[in-house]
């Protein structure tokens, strides 16, 4: 779950992760661009289509962003189906206000990792309230944290404010981003991060330093 200081949407479908975005030694200085031309595409589009709605806007920004992230897990060798080895998994991609949904406690979550310990496929749900807020680089840093929190079942990283998993840094820029990406991919494939297996990794509200698990 990251932090930041009514209807329930959902999307379910197979990618195979495999096209978009050219990837180069700096993944995303060079997805940087890719991603806010297609961030701005996907406004842009509701502009000329007023049916569109505010959560569908958001979704489809949410899946854009989840391709680009597991796009970058594959090129740096993570498996995204851990358990039959399979990079093609099924997203389901929620928007909701948090506050209506889940009760006192979450106005300050930007979004959750509901499908952390199922393998199968990626659920994450964005709340609504919060997501026009973020700039495109917050947006970037906060599905990529969810994406580790589902696909991978890691823990936050507590106090390394540089590592992707912090539950509420945020990166200035792109160049940052790709920092706490690198920081992070470089501690997994070291196993210093540590994993759960079971609920969702979350942090009480009334006390943030100790992260705890909590089935919704």
């Amino acid at each position: 779950m990251f932090y930041r200081k009514s209807s329930i949407l959902f999307f379910l479908f197979v990618i195979p992760f495999f096209q978009s975005f050219s990837l180069k030694n700096n993944q995303l200085h060079y997805l940087s661009s890719d991603i806010t031309k297609s961030l701005d595409r996907v406004r842009l589009k509701s502009d000329s289509i007023p049916k569109l709605s505010k959560s569908a806007i958001i979704r489809l920004e949410g899946m854009l962003l989840i391709q680009a992230c597991t796009k970058m897990m594959v090129e740096d060798g993570i498996k995204l189906n851990q358990t039959e080895n399979t990079h093609n998994i099924s997203l389901i991609v929620s928007v909701s206000d948090f506050n209506n949904k889940y009760g006192y406690g979450f106005e300050n979550t930007i979004a959750i990792a509901l499908g952390s310990n199922n393998d199968t496929f990626v659920n994450i749900d964005i709340n609504s309230v919060l997501w026009d807020q973020l700039s495109n680089v917050e947006k970037v840093a906060t599905i990529y944290h969810e994406v580790c929190h589902d696909i991978l079942n890691v823990k936050h990283v507590e106090g390394d404010v540089l590592n992707l998993m912090h539950p509420s840094a945020q990166p200035r820029n792109y160049d940052e981003a790709q920092i706490m990406y690198d920081k992070f991919i470089r501690d997994y494939k070291l196993g210093r991060v540590e994993k759960f297996t079971e609920g969702f990794f979350i942090h009480d509200r009334t006390n943030k330093i100790k992260p705890y698990l909590k089935n919704l």
